[in-house]
């Protein structure tokens, strides 16, 4: 078996030629030195990242040209080059590069005119010619480093990383982002004759030493060079395991000869070279040295570095440093369960496994958390034996509930790399017909046939079932400037398409989406041809994700703002702002666009439509009457009574919870005086009491409750 790593060379600074011109150098030059970039660039995370880098040699003839991104780089800057041409052959001038962003600036191959000498230009400004006699323009593949310092103006050259010459107070900008190699432009006057095989660009002033090193990497003429990963990251499960510690052979005609292995480290004892030595590899060759690893029963970190002896002039001991963890019990567990649609409780099992080679898994606490963990309980296995299983007994409890819901089980167990391990739970209850008539009901209050506080333009109050290819016409109405949307809806964006239309109309390069391109499982909408907006997060980025369940979302478009915000379930999830945007108008189709070709997998309950910003509270009231089934009965006072002994007066009325009312009094009917606007109810019903007196002349008072 194999440990898991990524194979580097591993470079050591073997020579160093100041101001010497070599000849070409073998293939084995080239990837030592791309080994020493990689190996500092780490992926990105190195202790040296590069912005850019060409690794496959490009030929120019004077006229053309070869498209090269720079990478970012701004301030202080390093571009490194393996280079060689024929100045004298070429014209006046020739550019090494420049790019799109700046092109004023360039590095020349030869400066301006005909001096046969490296340099940099800034147009309309200056040529700066580095006058040393090294600093001549290379004519046979040579290391070349341009360094400049911002603050200083200076730009410094190396040659095979001697430094070489200088010029400080220049006016110059390093080239950044995308432009081209070899030439002023394509078919132009100024270009190069020769090669350029290596580029490596860094957004930072590299030091002298490192610039030394990368160029004895490339001038490093002995052809053996050993390749060993700098580091090994162990799976260790017990009993001894045998893996293998691959070796590569760099050189391109001599044969490396592994001679020796030594073990250090705390944990040397448990490893065993299995290999017989010397051992060896042919040129260009890759042979696994084999070795064991055996705790003895022992559990916890595992530390040992191999030290390799051999022939490779340049480095003769190279070292392996290798670490682990022995997890034994081993727990391996699904992440997720989904406990599927159900009305009634339902229980299903988790597998256990116990990886681990001698040592039983005993299972510690299993605690549920997160939003919805009432609703699921868990029951867990006996200890389990090394290399068995057993089985977690969860069940979900919907306790008459409707809609999704979600928790965690956290699995306490001995495993000494995962003392804690959790499976996300999920599970659907279909949705209940209450609450929906709950929100139609709300609805209908405020749209008032028309003559409501609230109006909507369009309204769709049966289900529609979409299977990804099928869409439902749908008129949205007349709709310009602010607009808010609602839905209740309900889909599965794994088993759609890459992404799935909510609405399109007649304005169709506008749209809504269930799920946003490309394979994102977040809501979003789109203006097509210029963007896929997504939504930023207001504080729980899992709101943001296409429901699975019903659950109200509303759409609210602010057109002076330029900002859509995402409303889920009543909580505000997610906005975007600086989109120029026109929600969906007249006639159009819901679930898809209109040539059917990227459906949503779903079902939209509810649809409506409001050519206005209704407000988040008015929002948040909606989706609570979805939610809570609140609401479903008919606004109105259902009860007035007087204390004549205290003068209190209690009003009773249908509400909503979590919405304001307000409480107004009138003697004719006609004037009317706000008494509280901020009557917050807390259950379906609603009671208020004020202490009322008539004034002089009044014999009559009238009460009204309304919604702010």
């Amino acid at each position: 078996m194999k440990s898991k790593f990524q194979f580097v060379g591993r470079l050591f600074s073997a020579i160093a030629i100041a101001g010497v011109i070599l000849t070409p150098a073998s293939f084995a030059s080239l990837a030592l030195y791309d080994t020493a970039i990689d190996d500092a660039h780490g992926g990105g995370a190195g202790t040296l990242p590069y912005a850019a880098v060409l690794k496959t040699p490009v030929v120019f003839d004077g006229t053309n040209i070869e498209l090269f991104d720079f990478g970012a780089i701004a301030g202080d800057a390093t571009f490194e080059f393996i280079i060689s041409g024929d100045p004298v052959d070429g014209g006046q001038n020739g550019y090494i590069g420049r790019a799109e962003a700046n092109p004023a600036n360039s590095l020349r191959y030869e400066q301006w005119a005909d001096t046969g000498q490296l340099g940099f230009t800034r147009g309309g400004v200056a040529d700066n010619a580095f006058s040393a006699p090294n600093a001549a323009s290379p004519s046979v593949d040579t290391h070349v480093t341009y360094r400049w310092t911002q603050a200083t103006g200076t730009m410094d050259l190396f040659i095979n990383g001697a430094a070489t010459d200088s010029i400080a107070g220049a006016t110059f900008d390093m080239p950044t982002g995308p432009g081209h190699l070899g030439n002023v432009s394509a078919g132009g006057n100024e270009g190069m004759i020769g090669t350029i095989h290596r580029i490596t660009t860094y957004d930072s002033s590299v030091d002298d030493a490192t610039i030394q090193q990368h160029a004895n990497a490339w001038l490093a003429t002995v052809d053996l060079s050993i390749g060993v990963p700098a580091n090994v990251d162990l799976e260790l499960n017990g009993p001894a395991q045998s893996f293998g510690l691959a070796v590569k052979n760099f050189s391109e005609s001599n044969v490396l000869t592994i001679t020796a292995v030594t073990v250090d480290g705390v944990n040397a004892g448990y490893f065993t070279i299995d290999t017989a030595l010397p051992l060896n590899i042919d040129p260009g060759g890759e042979v696994d040295l084999d070795y064991t690893v055996d705790p003895g029963g022992a559990n916890g970190e595992v530390e040992a570095k191999f030290t390799i002896s051999s022939n490779d002039a340049l480095n003769p001991e190279a070292e392996v440093q290798l670490s682990g963890l022995i997890r034994d019990p081993q727990i391996s567990v699904q992440t997720s369960l989904d406990l599927g649609v159900s009305d009634v409780e339902v229980t299903r099992m988790i597998e256990v496994q116990n990886l681990g080679g001698t040592r039983a898994l005993t299972l510690g606490t299993l605690e549920i958390t997160g939003t919805n963990a009432a609703k699921f309980s868990a029951v867990g296995p006996i200890p389990i034996v090394a290399g068995g299983s057993g089985n977690i007994e969860v069940t979900f409890t919907p306790d008459g509930s409707s809609g999704g819901f979600n928790a965690q089980l956290e699995i306490g167990s001995d495993d000494p790399g995962s003392p804690v391990t959790i499976v996300a739970l999920s599970a659907i209850t279909p949705i209940d017909e209450g609450f929906l008539a709950a929100y139609d009901s709300v609805i209908a209050a405020d749209h008032g046939d028309g003559a409501g506080l609230i109006s909507y333009q369009a309204l769709l109050s049966v289900p529609a079932a979409f299977d990804a290819t099928n869409s439902s016409p749908f008129d949205f109405g007349l709709v310009s400037g602010d607009a808010t949307f609602e839905f209740i809806l309900e889909g599965d964006p794994e088993g759609g398409g890459r992404d799935g239309y909510l609405a399109v109309a007649e304005n169709a390069t506008f749209n809504l989406r269930y799920e946003q391109w490309d394979d994102t499982s977040a809501l979003g909408f789109t203006h097509l041809g210029v963007e896929d907006y997504l939504f930023a997060e207001e504080g729980d980025a899992t709101l943001l994700s296409s429901p699975t369940s019903p659950t109200h979302v509303a759409y609210r478009w602010q057109l002076d703002l330029q900002t859509m915000s995402l409303y889920i379930d009543g909580e505000l999830a997610g906005t975007h702002v600086g989109s120029a945007f026109e929600m969906p108008t007249g006639l159009g189709v819901l679930g898809n666009n209109a040539g059917g070709s990227e459906g949503m997998l779903g079902t939209i309950h509810r649809v409506t439509i409001y050519d206005s910003d209704i407000g988040g509270d008015n929002i948040i009231r909606h989706a609570n009457a979805f939610v809570t089934g609140a609401g479903a009965s008919e606004f109105k006072i259902t009860s007035i009574d007087l204390d004549r002994d205290s003068g209190v007066v209690t009003i009773v009325w249908n509400s909503i919870p979590g919405v304001a009312y307000a409480v107004d009094t009138s003697f004719n009917l006609v004037e009317w005086n706000e008494l509280d606007d901020s009557v917050t109810a807390d259950d379906t019903t609603k009671t208020y009491s004020t202490p009322i007196s008539l004034p002089e002349g009044e014999t009559k008072i009238f009460f009204r409750v309304r919604r702010p």
